[in-house]
């Protein structure tokens, strides 16, 4: 079995050596049609495996760093993680400005899952606990949301599947998220303290609305500032436009900003939000993408709780059985 896994590991490193050589013709290429890589391929799989290994042993790490209580080195890696993001996003930001010749304001570097890159950069900073702890909460769950939803149900419309940059930064960027959330779980115990933790995650939860605000606001500026590279449309009565509407919008459009996919402007490309946009308006759409969060935040608060005590018990059974064992 592990000689036959081993072949196909091999065969499939084989296989994809062409997309390593298509790295130096990747920044040049302007062809965002044919795509370089496919959703769920061989490759991606790679990935994700890859990833799949970090993550748990990060969720080790943070179990190992608690029984140690060594909150220097959590900061580090927090901060560490900050720097990484920072480093991918300056990375990204520059190679699209070559590949388009233009400034492309659709990656403008705050959207939800670029929260943590903020947030990683400024924690380990902040020493007071009632400040710090629902920015821990935030990375944790919502941290966690934003790395396994992309990965697993929005494949294709996570990046540019032309730009092999592209795929890597995003496959990266969310397995990193979920690195740093289950480190973050396990060192900090959220699910262990219940109170505690349906505490902290309602404040954290706060925050989260409080972002979507600056979001939302950061559209409405971006939109109107005429910075965004817009082609020229004509609508139906023949009027020209030098700004998109919903009509000729597409599901997934790479040239608009759409912060958080939140746009009073554009219809959102999210699953079920895009339908609830086009059928009862941005307001609504908004509203009940906050409640829609904060349902999938609280389920994984549950989740992480419930887990958290049958971890708990199986350690105190095994402690009553050792001490029975001494006796």
């Amino acid at each position: 079995m592990i000689v036959k896994m081993f072949k196909t590991f091999t065969t499939m490193s084989i296989c994809n050596k062409k997309y390593i050589s298509n790295l130096l013709i990747d920044i040049s290429s302007n062809n965002f049609d044919k795509p370089l890589i496919k959703p769920w391929s061989g490759l991606i799989f790679v990935f994700l495996f890859v990833g799949l290994i970090l993550i748990i042993c990060f969720g080790f790490l943070g179990t190992y760093l608690n029984k140690k209580n060594n909150e220097k080195i959590i900061n580090i890696l927090i901060f560490s993680f900050g720097l990484t993001f920072l480093g991918f996003e300056i990375a990204h930001e520059i190679l699209r400005f070559i590949k388009l010749g233009y400034y492309d304001f659709s990656s403008f570097p705050f959207q939800f899952c670029s929260v943590p890159m903020y947030l990683c950069l400024v924690l380990p900073f902040i020493k007071k606990e009632h400040i710090r702890m629902p920015g821990v909460y935030f990375l944790g769950i919502y941290g966690f949301i934003g790395g396994i939803f992309p990965l697993l149900f929005g494949q294709s419309q996570l990046c540019r599947w032309s730009s092999f940059f592209d795929v890597f930064h995003s496959f990266a960027w969310h397995i990193l998220l979920l690195m740093n959330s289950l480190l973050l779980i396990n060192f900090y115990g959220i699910g262990i303290n219940k109170k505690e933790s349906i505490k902290l995650f309602l404040k954290s939860y706060l925050l989260f609305i409080s972002i979507t605000v600056i979001a939302q606001i950061l559209n409405v500026i971006l939109h109107y500032s005429g910075g965004i590279n817009y082609p020229i449309y004509s609508n139906p009565d023949g009027i020209v436009t030098n700004f998109k509407t919903t009509i000729n919008t597409p599901l997934y459009d790479p040239d608009i900003a759409s912060l958080f996919y939140i746009s009073p402007f554009f219809r959102s490309n999210m699953i079920i939000f895009e339908t609830i946009w086009v059928k009862a308006g941005w307001i609504i759409n908004y509203l009940l993408y906050l409640v829609g969060f904060y349902i999938i935040g609280s389920i994984l608060l549950i989740l992480t709780i419930l887990i958290k005590q049958i971890y708990c018990k199986i350690i105190y059974s095994q402690k009553i059985r050792n001490t029975d064992e001494n006796f």
